[in-house]
């Protein structure tokens, strides 16, 4: 038995509710009972969004005056448009394994959670036990992919539910609230065919794509990002890309100051401690290279702003 086995074995004897997995009845009416659920209510009442860019990016509380009860799951939302967001696409917002310690759930068991102990990770809610005996969150972080892999394979023998489409995970990118890009600034004004210049965008021409919501100075912007979403959104989760070139830093930017390349939209922090993008201009193509090579390694380390 691993040393984890016997942390998990030490939870259930606590009356933690560690429960081996079986094999499931019918996958739908089966859900209530397979789900970690206090009276069909789940996540111990906190709000399934607020832990999304576009909720908060945090743990919240929701209100028992704001629910919703999706296959026989109920849920609290901390406000209105976070359910909202919930009832458009409950599937991006669902906790993995129907709320139950995803670690545990690697291993073949289940186990209870501290709600406020989690991880976004490719889009995904993922939800850990931390507490007297363990911290599984430490555990699952060093092998996420994998352990994603055998806690998937887990709870389908359990649920009877496939995991759902890898989503975007929106945790490296630089986001207001509401999980608003470039300080709501119009990404496709700053290429010549949006005018060529940074450009406050207009909430009432928004649209969230993959989770992340953008502004748009007109709806022929908002048609054009549409259409090629990926030439336009900017490069590096909208941190300051001086600073990622050059020391892997997560630097807020001023939405007026930026670079159209060949391989896409650069904004830069201009403020008191200086003008990177001057710096940056003193070498482009040397400091193009550094960071497109240091946001891979940001990317593939998960190293979170």
């Amino acid at each position: 038995m691993s040393h984890t086995a016997r942390i998990l074995t030490i939870i259930s004897a606590a009356a933690l509710a560690l429960t081996i997995i079986a094999a499931p009845a019918d996958a739908q009416a089966n859900r209530a009972s397979s789900y970690n659920l206090e009276n069909v209510l789940a996540l111990q009442g906190y709000d399934p969004v607020a832990y999304f860019a576009e909720g908060g990016g945090r743990p919240r509380e929701g209100s028992k005056h704001i629910t919703h009860n999706h296959e026989s799951v109920t849920y609290r939302f901390a406000t209105e448009d976070n359910r909202k967001r919930f009832v458009a696409n409950p599937t991006r917002f669902e906790p993995a394994y129907g709320g139950w310690c995803a670690w545990a759930m690697s291993e073949g068991s289940k186990a209870e959670i501290d709600p406020e102990s989690f991880r976004i990770f490719r889009g995904r809610l993922f939800v850990f036990y931390d507490g007297l005996f363990a911290n599984t969150r430490s555990k699952w972080v060093k092998d996420e992919a994998g352990r994603m892999g055998l806690a998937d394979k887990n709870w389908k023998k359990l649920s009877g539910e496939d995991p759902p489409a890898l989503g975007r995970d929106t945790t490296l990118q630089n986001l207001g609230d509401g999980a608003l890009a470039i300080q709501g600034y119009d990404p496709v004004a700053y290429f010549p065919e949006g005018g060529g210049k940074a450009t406050k965008g207009d909430a009432r021409h928004a649209l969230t794509h993959d989770g992340i919501t953008y502004h748009f100075a007109s709806d022929t912007n908002k048609k054009t990002f549409e259409a090629n979403p990926s030439k336009y959104e900017p490069l590096y989760g909208g941190w300051c890309a001086y600073a990622i070139a050059d020391s892997t830093d997560f630097v807020e930017i001023d939405p007026t100051s930026f670079l159209v390349r060949e391989d896409g939209l650069h904004l830069f922090y201009d403020g008191l401690f200086g003008d990177t993008r001057a710096l940056w201009q003193q070498d482009d193509a040397t400091f193009a290279g550094k960071a497109q090579s240091e946001w891979k390694k940001i990317v593939a380390s998960d190293r979170r702003p």
